[in-house]
């Protein structure tokens, strides 16, 4: 993972107005991948980000999607002898590059920072709330979540179980990363 934050990647204002396939079964994601790779970036398909080098995720939604948001998968004995800030859920939930359609038209394609320590926090607790359930229960289906930021479920064709989080709770996330409330407040000592 990188030490460094990413605040634009200026080539992928190039796939606004691209036409995508549907969202469905990943199809979108996919040739997102594609495009990103024709506009010279290396995709990873292996374990970590999918911009590795970067250290961002990519992720492909409509704009009018109402259904939980998948972060990463794990299987249940990963979790349980996992801590979040060594888990595929951490790593992946840096910095992610959102790429939102409409119509399965790309209209916006931004880096959000979900490293800040309030959004790190609230993920955290979620996570481990979930894993402390998977260690009582490894073949639960879906994790408890009310109150919490993120739950761990199986999904359909996945062997593994999936850390999700709502719309309406990566909505605030979203809000949350893009806030510049502590920029306002931040104290830099001159030590000239």
């Amino acid at each position: 993972m990188t030490n460094f934050r990413v605040k634009k990647i200026k080539l992928v204002d190039q796939l606004i107005g691209k036409t995508l396939p549907t969202n469905q079964n990943g199809h979108a994601g996919r040739m997102v991948e594609h495009l990103l790779e024709d506009l010279g970036l290396t995709i990873n398909r292996g374990h970590g980000c999918d911009l590795e080098l970067l250290g961002v995720e990519v992720k492909t939604r409509d704009i009018d999607a109402t259904s939980p948001q998948t972060i990463a998968d794990m299987r249940p004995d990963e979790i349980i002898k996992t801590q979040y800030r060594d888990s595929h859920v951490y790593e992946k939930f840096q910095q992610q590059l959102r790429i939102y359609t409409k119509d399965n038209i790309i209209i916006s394609a931004d880096i959000f920072d979900f490293s800040k320590p309030s959004i790190q926090e609230l993920v955290e607790e979620a996570y481990n709330h979930a894993r402390e359930q998977i260690r009582v229960n490894p073949d639960l289906i879906r994790t408890e979540y009310t109150g919490f930021y993120g739950y761990f479920e199986r999904t359909e064709h996945k062997t593994g179980l999936s850390f999700r989080l709502s719309s309406a709770d990566m909505t605030t996330l979203e809000n949350m990363s893009q806030s510049t409330f502590h920029q306002i407040f931040e104290y830099n000592e001159d030590k000239n």
